[in-house]
């Protein structure tokens, strides 16, 4: 999965700046559906090759959708509120990958609920063990049963005691204790459990890809009306073509630029080409001369001292 997010992620964020964001994230929810699909269908003695490439694509699909989506959520708020978006969007992903597994545990031990006593009773029994002991060990909460799943360890030596296994035959004790015996044993509900959380992850990923694919538009800034453009556009030329001939007074020439625009004429080129012949006629402001210090007196001179 780690494997299929970092090829897919900085793939999937050049070509989204390229060709546009909302393709890709919605195809990225949508794998990742097609993935949670095919984990599915896997039965409990899957083939570790495919199970290992449906886990690559959902990786690959979490890629496609990571950066298309921070672009999407960036691009659809204003500029100056962009750092509180970014900081509200890290909050609310970290947020839910934490609920997440809360959800996850509590949807796995609804499934096993319904369907681990029933079945951890009927493989005792048919073991051997007492119908009364393999009852209690069914009605116990399964969620020390899923931990115990999760580690790799069998309980059952623990749950039945020495008293119980000795009076078992050898050979069936081997097999309770054995390392086959209890996941065999759990596969079936622990399946169930894992459809009801598959099941909910591709339900939020489709309904993931229709808020990505039906999402609105981006907003816009106000354009500016034809007479604001035309004169900024004018009043650009102005600026060119002053800096270029030295000439430092051009209020003459807006105020004509203002005059020009409300009678309605948007002919930039003949304005700026007319501007243009106007300000190549005028000349620069010469620097001032230094005016000399008038030359004191013999009486103010004795006086100053």
């Amino acid at each position: 999965m780690t494997i299929g997010f970092l090829l897919a992620g900085p793939l999937s964020g050049y070509l989204s700046d390229k060709y546009g964001p909302r393709l890709f994230a919605t195809g990225g929810l949508l794998l990742m559906a097609a993935s949670f699909l095919g984990l599915l269908l896997l039965p409990g003695d899957f083939n570790y090759t495919v199970f290992a490439l449906l886990i690559f694509l959902n990786g690959v699909g979490g890629g496609l959708f990571s950066a298309p989506n921070t672009s999407l959520v960036m691009s659809s708020v204003p500029a100056d509120m962009r750092g509180a978006a970014s900081g509200m969007r890290a909050t609310f992903m970290n947020a839910g990958q934490v609920l997440s597994i809360g959800v996850f545990f509590s949807l796995m031990v609804a499934g096993l609920a319904r369907s681990l006593p029933a079945t951890l009773s009927t493989g005792l029994t048919a073991q051997g063990v007492p119908t009364a002991t393999a009852d209690s060990i069914a009605a116990l909460p399964p969620v020390g049963t899923l931990f115990a799943a999760f580690l790799g360890y069998n309980p059952i030596a623990e749950l039945l005691g020495p008293q119980v296994l000795a009076a078992l035959p050898p050979a069936n004790a081997a097999n309770l204790t054995g390392l086959d015996f209890f996941p065999r044993l759990i596969s079936g509900p622990f399946h169930d459990g894992l459809v009801i959380v598959f099941w909910l992850a591709i339900v939020m990923a489709v309904i993931g890809a229709a808020a990505s694919l039906l999402r609105g538009p981006r907003p816009t800034t106000t354009p500016a009306t034809p007479d604001r453009a035309a004169d900024g556009d004018a009043i650009n030329a102005v600026d060119r073509v002053s800096d270029r001939d030295g000439v430092s007074d051009r209020s003459h020439v807006l105020n004509d630029v203002s005059e020009s625009g409300r009678n309605g004429d948007g002919d930039l080129v003949t304005a700026e080409a007319r501007l243009t012949a106007e300000l190549a006629e005028a000349q620069p402001l010469a620097p001032a001369s230094r005016i000399p210090e008038p030359l004191e007196d013999e009486d103010t001179q004795t006086r100053r001292v």
